[in-house]
């Protein structure tokens, strides 16, 4: 609170006692309920919703809506490249379509790893991005200022922009709908899967699991998971009822091949 004070920002906190959480501590899993109406009343621009050890961000817009990782991520990337004319931009397999949209009307290009903050910062190495983040967390990486994960970092350009711009910031990037289900299938099993869709679909990314781009603006990735046997599907389209249906659709078949 004290750094957005000098920034210039009128603070107002809730759940500010050190050590204490009256609400789930990973921001993404809570509603947010007390800070989005504390937003609605106050008539504040934005509120910020941390987890404890400031690596996970979500905002509440000036309507008091919860806005997911995946757009908060492509908003603070967005800007930034704006800022420093970066070109180069990593992103995990499962981050939105959205930071392709806003990096290349750049003229930049989008570098996709596997899933996992370690991961995203390896390639930032790799090609020599500056900028990379995941959108499960909000995750915002800038390597000239450290190379994790830094939820203040993305709160200030957020911030910046939001002075500059007014509220109408908020609709300068796209957004697209992401929906997630899983399956039980035995890692075996799954593996056998993977690789019949990989068969049948020519342009399918096996870099972690199995991305299949279905049109310009959808995707499935399904990924099995490292401790159990389930096979986690997520989907994004335009909306998000197209999300779930291609979600579902592709958890049906996975069930189909490990027969």
């Amino acid at each position: 609170m004290k750094l957005l004070r000098k920034l210039g920002c009128e603070v107002c906190s809730v759940n500010d006692a050190a050590g204490v959480f009256s609400r789930r501590v990973d921001p993404v899993a809570d509603e947010l309920t007390v800070l989005r109406r504390l937003v609605r009343e106050r008539g504040c621009d934005i509120g910020l919703g941390f987890d404890c050890d400031g690596d996970r961000l979500v905002i509440v817009d000036a309507a008091g809506r919860k806005r997911n990782g995946d757009f908060m991520l492509t908003f603070a990337v967005s800007e930034l490249l704006e800022e420093t004319g970066e070109t180069r931009v990593v992103v995990s397999l499962d981050t939105t379509q959205a930071i392709d949209d806003v990096v290349g009307r750049a003229g930049g290009h989008v570098f996709r790893s596997k899933v996992g903050e370690a991961n995203v910062v390896g390639v930032m190495g790799e090609v020599g991005a500056r900028l990379g983040g995941e959108g499960s967390s909000g995750g915002l990486i800038d390597g000239k200022f450290n190379h994790c994960r830094d939820s203040m970092l993305a709160a200030i350009v957020i911030i910046r922009a939001l002075r500059r711009k007014g509220r109408k910031a908020y609709e300068s990037v796209p957004v697209y709908h992401q929906e997630r289900v899983a399956v039980h299938v035995p890692k075996p099993k799954a593996r056998k899967a993977f690789r019949s869709l990989a068969a049948r679909y020519d342009e399918a990314d096996t870099t972690d699991g199995i991305k299949i781009r279905l049109s310009r603006r959808s995707w499935v990735l399904m990924r099995a998971s490292g401790t159990e046997d389930l096979v986690r599907v997520s989907a994004e389209a335009e909306t998000a009822r197209e999300a779930l249906r291609n979600a579902k659709t592709f958890a049906s078949k996975l069930v189909e091949l490990s027969r």
